[in-house]
This record gives structure tokens, C-alpha cells and sequence, in this order.
């Protein structure tokens, strides 16, 4: 044979040789085999992975809000069965594979065999996972007190009957975007698992009112989100009410259309400690139901959500600024009635000084007459959407910027600006983590935006921008990062801001609350993301009806 093949040959043997070995030693020795896209990334967080008691990849679900604080979504996707089989332990309590897509029934098993102590199990976003592992898992570890099942498709009655049947101290159950899981399930908690608060069956649109009546009846709920139920009605929500009244904080029943103003007025009357509720795409509400809401949850409502609800008019926030001072996040996008009325009527009553987020986008009628006094006012705001509201001027940003210190989250799709402020990222702005910028009017982004600790940038469709120029801006958040640098370096100047890219410098994205619950993330029409993180990542989604 030639001599570059011989030597081909013996390279492969070689490496066959070394992966016999390895395998070897995992299986005879108890050696970890880490997989080669983990290598590096497990070599700075593996202490953060295992800890005493805990097996946590990180994913984390904040109601809709999805984030990855240890891993990034690359980095989970190489998680393997084998891999996590092989960091089991009989001490562990929590174990948090969400957002892990290749892990399937053996990694499952492997948990039931060896953790009998498990309390808390996140599987979420493991697709592969089905009824013969989930079984094992409710033989073999019944004091079980947290399953998190969100987007396992294939996990049906079965299994989750076995569960409540064999894990009575179970608490916390999220299977939203289940779609075999029907009304047999629910009755099967409501029988066996007294102690259960927290409930999640977003997507799972096979509940019935009955089933979930016999829930509100036997349990002491506290959380509950039934978003896209289709199928429950107005009965549903007064049996909340009237089972659930002294232990309700949280009710989510966005896009369940049929509701009325009836049980949302019966939910205000009986749950007068709620703190969080969404409504959204509710189209059926009105000022009615709000005003109700106002009056007998004044002074406790920390959060609420009317997106999409188009029939609600000024009035409706107008009462929630005289009786609801403690609201700390408002969702109104895409109510189109209302005007800059209600928006200054919030500013005049002194009640944005506890507003953390605000979504205000596609309210036409909205201008810098109600939203510069509020924006003076809201000094702890972290998250703003005016996207579609095009009457804001630059103005509007200027005062944004410099009396919103704590912004970290602005998007501005398809609004009017030509110019952004300046000294972004050293005296104004200063956290700003993602921009949407989308299709406004910019023809030149500040060389200050070095000095921003953004995770996210859209500037997508801004064709008209010359600094940097369009063929730049186009490839994402670093090229534009990368002129700039290029740009100091060519005039001689002192190169500013970070040395490295801003992947490397960031920091933990904050949450952003969401329009609604639980929804695959779709591929926006309107916008590039670009968002090439290498370690802190979060997955962050609009639903849509």
C-alpha cells in the first residue's frame, strides 16, 4: 500500500483503540466521559452543575420566560444519555435536565434507578421522553414533589395517572403543551395528591370544566395557568373562585375566549389577595371586568395582563391607576381604543413609581404628551415595548435615557426614531441587554453602543443606515461591534469600551414577562435576531394568538 494510506489506517485504529478505552473506563472505572462539544464549556462549570443534593443543567422557566443560565442552548443540545447517566448519584434531590432536547427514556431511567430520594425533576423540553420512563419514575421515587413536563408531547394519562397515584406529596406540576393529556389526568390529581398548589396545563386543550372543578374542590391552589384551554368556560373560573379564594395569588387564562366579564368579576370578588393575572386575548372583556378587578384587589395586584383585550377603553386604566398603586408590570399591547388619556392619567396619579415593565406597543394614538411625564416618573422601569407606536418622537428617547438608569430590555419595532442618545452605555442605558431597533429611521448608531453590555441587538431593516454602513449592520451585533473598534484603531484614537466581544462580557439577562404563557418560539417575519451567545443565553419569545 502507499504510505499515506497505511498511515490512515493506523490513525484509525488508533482512535478506535482510544474510544474502546474510554468507554471502558466509564462503564469498569466510573470515569467521566465528557462529550467533545462539552469539553470546554464543562471544565469552567461543572461545579456549578453538581452540587450537594442537585443535578442542574441550568434551564429555567419563568413563567414563559425561558433562560439558560449555566449552559447555553448549544451546549445543552449536546447533553447526552449516557453523559448524564454517568453523574447520577443516590443523594440527589433535585434533578434539572430541561431545555436538554436529546436526552429520551434512559437518562429517565437511570434517574429512577438510582435517585430514590428525588424530589424535584425538570424535564422540560425533553421531547423524547414517554410514558415507560415517567412510569418508572412513579415506582421508583415517591417522594416526588416538583415534575416539570412542559413540551413531552408524548407523556399522555397514562403515566401522569400513575404519578398522582404513587407521588401523593407531588406540589408543583407544569405539563403544558401536552396534547395527550385530557381530563382523566386532572381528576386523577384531584383524588390522590391533597397537597398539590401549583398547577400548569397551558396547550392542553382536552380539559373539561368537570375535571378541573374537582381540582379546585380537593387542592389548596395557589398558581394556576390554563392558557389556550380551549374548552374551559366561564364555570371553570367561578369554581377558582369559590374553592380557591384564600389561597389564589396567581391565575393565568390567556386566549380562553369564551370567558366573560361574569367570572372575571366573580374572581374579583372572592380572590381579594390575587397578585397576578392574565387575561390576554380575551376579547370578549370589558371595562366592566377591570373596574371590578381595581376595586377589590386594590393595593395587592402586583402584575396584570389585558393584551389583545380590544374592547377595553380608558376607563379600564384609569381605575387601575386610582386603586392599584402596587403594579409593577401592566401589559395593554394592542388595545386599540385606548389613547394618551389613560396613559398620563397613570403619570398624574403618581403611580409608576413601583413600574418595572411596561408593553404598550401597536396603541396608535400614544405620543410623547403621556409617555415623557410617565417615563420622568418610573424610575425602577426595566422593560418597555412601544413597537408600532409611531407619534414617540427622539425626544421621547432622551427622556427615556436619562431617567430610566435601569432599562434593560427596549423594543421600539417599527416606531419613527432617526437618532439615538448619546453617551449609551457610560452615563445612560448603562444596562441595556437587548435593542430592538427593527425598521425605524436611523441613519447612524452612536460608537458609545461599545460601552453597552448588550446580549441582544435587532437593527434589522434599517436599510437607510450609513454609520455603520447597511452592508455592516446586516451581519449582526458583532460586525457592527467590530467597526467600530476597526474605526478607532484606523483615527488613532484610544480604543474604547470592552476589548473582547460583549458575549464575553455579559451579564444575566433580565427576565422579560411576556404577552402570555407557554408557546413554541416561532421564527419572527418581522426581525433578525441575532444573539450569538456563548454563555449566559436566554430564550425569550412573544406568543401570538
Amino acid at each position: 500500500q502507499h504510505p499515506s494510506r497505511r498511515r490512515r489506517r493506523r490513525r484509525m485504529r488508533c482512535c478506535r483503540c482510544r474510544r474502546f478505552v474510554l468507554l471502558l473506563l466509564s462503564t469498569r472505572c466510573g470515569a467521566l466521559v465528557v462529550p467533545s462539544a462539552l469539553t470546554e464549556a464543562w471544565a469552567r462549570k461543572e461545579e456549578r452543575v453538581v452540587t450537594p443534593g442537585r443535578l442542574d443543567f441550568g434551564f429555567e422557566d419563568r413563567d414563559g420566560d425561558w433562560r439558560y443560565p449555566i449552559f447555553n442552548r448549544n451546549e445543552l443540545d449536546e447533553v447526552t444519555d449516557d453523559f448524564v447517566a454517568s453523574l447520577l448519584r443516590e443523594d440527589l434531590t433535585t434533578v434539572n435536565l430541561g431545555g436538554c432536547p436529546l436526552i429520551g427514556n434512559d437518562a429517565v431511567k437511570a434517574v429512577a434507578e438510582r435517585c430514590p430520594e428525588l424530589r424535584r425533576l425538570d424535564l422540560s423540553l425533553c421531547r423524547e421522553v414517554d410514558d415507560e420512563a415517567l412510569l418508572e419514575i412513579a415506582s421508583s421515587c415517591t417522594q416526588l414533589t416538583t415534575l416539570q413536563l412542559g413540551f413531552c408531547a408524548k407523556v399522555s394519562d397514562e403515566s401522569l395517572t400513575a404519578i398522582a397515584a404513587n407521588c401523593p406529596k407531588l406540589e408543583v406540576l407544569e405539563i403544558w403543551n401536552c396534547a395527550k393529556v385530557t381530563g382523566d389526568s386532572v381528576e386523577a390529581l384531584a383524588l390522590n395528591c391533597p397537597s398539590l398548589h401549583t398547577i400548569d396545563l397551558s396547550d392542553c386543550g382536552e380539559v373539561t370544566d368537570d375535571a378541573f372543578m374537582k381540582l379546585t374542590e380537593s387542592c389548596p391552589l395557589r398558581k394556576i395557568a390554563l392558557s389556550r384551554c380551549h374548552s374551559l368556560t366561564d364555570a371553570a373560573v367561578n369554581a377558582i373562585a369559590r374553592h380557591c379564594s384564600t389561597d389564589l395569588r396567581s391565575l393565568t387564562v390567556s386566549w380562553c375566549r369564551t370567558l366573560t366579564d361574569a367570572s372575571l368579576t366573580t374572581l374579583a370578588s372572592y380572590c381579594p389577595k390575587l397578585t397576578q393575572l392574565s387575561v390576554a386575548g380575551c376579547a370578549e372583556l370589558t371595562d366592566a371586568a377591570v373596574l371590578a378587578l381595581a376595586k377589590n384587589c386594590q393595593g395587592k395586584l402586583q402584575f396584570l395582563n389585558v393584551a389583545h383585550c380590544a374592547k377595553l377603553t380608558d376607563a379600564a386604566v384609569v381605575a387601575l391607576a386610582s386603586h392599584c398603586p402596587n403594579l409593577e408590570a401592566l401589559f395593554v399591547s394592542y388595545c386599540a381604543k385606548l389613547t394618551d388619556d389613560s396613559i398620563f392619567a397613570l403619570s398624574s396619579k403618581g403611580w409608576p413609581e413601583n413600574l418595572r415593565t411596561l408593553e404598550v406597543a401597536s396603541i396608535k394614538a400614544l405620543s410623547d404628551r403621556s409617555m415623557i411625564p410617565l417615563v420622568s416618573q418610573a424610575r425602577k422601569l426595566t422593560a418597555l415595548d412601544i413597537s408600532l407606536c409611531q407619534r414617540l418622537t427622539d425626544d421621547f428617547l432622551e427622556a427615556l435615557a436619562e431617567n430610566c438608569p435601569d432599562v434593560a430590555r427596549l423594543d421600539a419595532y417599527a416606531c419613527r426614531f432617526t437618532t439615538l442618545p448619546d453617551d449609551l452605555g457610560t452615563r445612560r442605558f448603562a444596562k441595556l441587554a437587548s435593542l430592538d431597533l427593527t425598521d425605524n429611521r436611523l441613519r447612524t448608531l452612536p460608537p458609545s453602543i461599545l460601552d453597552v453590555p448588550l446580549i441582544e441587538l435587532l437593527v434589522f431593516g434599517n436599510v437607510n443606515l450609513e454609520e455603520p454602513p447597511w452592508d455592516v449592520a446586516k451581519n449582526g451585533r458583532n460586525a457592527i461591534w467590530d467597526y467600530f473598534r476597526q474605526k478607532k484603531k484606523k483615527e488613532g484614537q484610544e480604543e474604547g469600551g470592552p476589548t473582547s466581544p460583549p458575549e464575553q462580557q455579559q451579564q444575566q439577562r433580565p427576565a422579560k414577562t411576556t404577552t402570555d404563557d407557554h408557546h413554541p418560539p416561532q421564527e419572527a417575519d418581522r426581525a433578525l435576531v441575532v444573539d450569538d451567545d456563548d454563555d449566559d443565553d436566554v430564550l425569550q419569545y412573544e406568543k401570538d394568538p
